[in-house]
């Protein structure tokens, strides 16, 4: 895991260097996977701009116990990732775990705890967005 301030120094590193993202959404009943840029960072969020243009996401930042972590392209989906191409190095990437949900059902007997709904954002090479 690493600290907000770390995370937030790869957001701005990509928000300056205009990179392009792909950015995979797992929630517990739904996946999306999506190409864009960020397109800037505020104290309390994070924006996103999907490739067309026409799509905007944003990240609450301010939210207690979100965690993040440095990710790999290993930690996506096969299929989001197949059509990529192999680079020579790892490319930056961030994950973001939201906070923990917990139902109504787990609350009675055995408590277990629900697998966290995650964001994974990679850098893309250049190459790999026209695609």
């Amino acid at each position: 895991m690493i600290e907000l301030k770390d995370a937030r120094l790869m957001f701005s590193k990509w928000i300056d260097e205009n990179a392009w993202l792909l950015c995979s959404l797992r929630l517990s009943l739904c996946e999306l996977a999506v190409v864009g840029r960020l397109t800037e960072l505020s104290d309390t969020s994070l924006f996103l701009v999907c490739r067309c243009g026409d799509t905007k996401f944003v990240l609450r930042l301010d939210v207690t116990d979100t965690a993040f972590w440095y990710a790999t392209r290993r930690e996506l989906p096969e299929r989001d990732v197949e059509r990529l191409p192999v680079v020579d190095r790892d490319l930056g990437g961030i994950g973001v775990a939201f906070p923990l949900r917990v139902t109504p059902e787990q609350m009675t007997g055995l408590l277990r705890v629900p697998e966290r709904d995650k964001l994974l954002f990679l850098e893309l090479p250049e190459s790999a967005v026209d695609m």
